[in-house]
């Protein structure tokens, strides 16, 4: 099986896209655990909660932890080293040291947000400095490899939910607020895509 897409949806939602040959295939499963089906279901077996959704001997998916109440965004430092992992509900991030067999270690409070601005801690992305970038309240916050807020950057209209590092040189925003797609330049390039 070949995993396209692994993802959270609304309501906690997991999300998985197996890629086919006709296509994707997609399933999620509720906060209930219950599975359920979209698309197509062929060669597609229900199964009772997310983590058995591996259906080949050569994919493993794990849980590596499970100490959050609303998971949301993550992205890890340029080395890999550190798992960085936002909340919407507790609008926070944390940050677990990666080990060298996949597992983390221990959870720490990378940064809690505060304040009556609208919005949550959602997209995420590291830069190639190791700055954490998050659309959270009231814009998108870079915060420095300690936590600490380096700026906030306030953007037009709804609150900002996604974003993502783009073009040749890695050094353009891409953000999704709620109804438009906006962009602007960096002097500092994200960490590219493998």
């Amino acid at each position: 099986m070949k995993v396209g897409l692994v993802g959270l949806g609304r309501m906690g939602r997991a999300i998985v896209a197996r890629l086919k040959e006709n296509g994707f295939e997609v399933t999620g499963w509720d906060r209930d655990d219950v599975a359920m089906k979209a698309g197509t279901d062929k060669g597609m077996t229900a199964a009772p909660h997310p983590r058995a959704v591996a259906d080949s001997a050569d994919v493993v998916i794990s849980i590596i932890t499970e100490d959050t109440v609303y998971p949301n965004g993550l992205c890890f430092s340029p080395d890999e080293k550190i798992l960085y992992v936002n909340c919407s509900r507790e609008r926070l991030i944390r940050a677990y040291d990666v080990k060298p067999d996949g597992t983390v270690g221990p959870k720490r409070l990378f940064f809690q947000y505060t304040g009556p601005e609208r919005g949550v801690p959602d997209g995420m992305k590291c830069d190639s400095a190791g700055n954490v970038w998050c659309t959270a309240p009231g814009g998108i916050w870079v915060h420095g490899p300690s936590g600490k807020p380096i700026c906030r950057i306030k953007t037009p209209g709804h609150h900002p939910t996604n974003i993502a590092f783009g073009d040749d040189d890695w050094k353009t925003m891409y953000v999704t607020n709620i109804g438009s797609v906006t962009r602007f330049r960096l002097n500092i390039a994200g960490v590219p895509s493998r």
